[in-house]
């Protein structure tokens, strides 16, 4: 009986003398959370005064002074437990655990890495839509590891940097103006040409068609009878819904060929009976 209160005296004598020790470790920890968000927040506001700093540098260099600052919070928290030498002395004796942060590191590294040159390049801003591989969205930050996009769709897409950095990047806002084409089936007849300039004239005329560079109609082929072409457009991205034109010129072009291809077809049909 005496042995069983023994112990228990000895776990609350040890609860007692450790208590200091896990009190000033969370006063520690509560300041280097409440320190990290401080010195992040006045990192942000000086970088953002620096004139012609990218925003994505900021939101970069802003998370690298927070990782680091709860970094060295997190090893005085350690140290403070007493646990700073069992946790480095158990990471070193096993090797197979050496290997694996060896690799992690190296991967964090690769990606850090690749963000440095990402802003140093500047491919992209922050706001731009860009394509990289089969991701296509809106930059909403450039982070350590990672590239996040907002889809069109609405969801995000995080992309390795190391995968941004290397891969073919389409800015599709870097230059203001944007070309579309919308693929035409004209009929092969004498009027051919009539129907391009009225094509064209109907065009120009809808809202939001940019009126330099002029709209084009380029024929690419024939074949059984049909002239392939493409109905060429500029759009100022900045000032307008893409989408919208897009269809606009599609409606457009339906009401301009629809009774012109049958005009089209029935005298061909009329001139192969003769």
């Amino acid at each position: 009986m005496t042995e069983p209160i023994n112990r228990f005296t000895a776990i609350i004598d040890d609860l007692i003398l450790g208590l200091p020790r896990l009190i000033a470790a969370l006063l520690l920890l509560i300041i280097t959370l409440w320190l990290a968000r401080r010195l992040s927040g006045w990192a942000s506001y000086s970088l953002k005064k620096i004139r012609g700093l990218p925003s994505s540098a900021v939101g970069l260099l802003t998370s690298i002074l927070n990782a680091g600052v709860i970094g060295v919070g997190a090893l005085a928290v350690l140290n403070v437990l007493g646990l700073g030498q069992l946790v480095v002395s158990t990471i070193a004796s096993l090797g197979i655990a050496g290997l694996i942060i060896g690799f992690a590191l190296q991967d964090i590294t690769k990606q850090f890495a690749s963000g440095v040159m990402l802003l140093l390049a500047r491919p992209f801003e922050i706001g731009d839509t860009i394509k990289v591989g089969v991701h296509e969205g809106t930059v909403t930050e450039l982070e350590l590891r990672t590239t996040r996009l907002r889809t069109s769709g609405g969801d995000e897409v995080l992309i390795p940097n190391a995968d941004v950095y290397s891969a073919a990047l389409y800015n599709m806002s870097r230059y203001p103006q944007r070309r579309l084409a919308v693929p035409l089936q004209l009929p092969f007849s004498a009027a051919l040409e009539s129907l391009r300039e009225d094509l064209l004239a109907s065009v120009s005329a809808i809202p939001g068609v940019a009126p330099l560079p002029e709209p084009t109609v380029v024929c690419t082929s024939v074949i059984d009878g049909k002239v392939s072409a493409e109905l060429r457009f500029w759009v100022d991205r900045a000032t307008v819904d893409q989408d919208d034109v897009l269809t606009r010129v599609i409606v457009v072009a339906n009401h301009v060929l629809t009774p012109k291809q049958r005009d089209g077809e029935t005298a061909s049909a009329k001139e192969h009976k003769h």
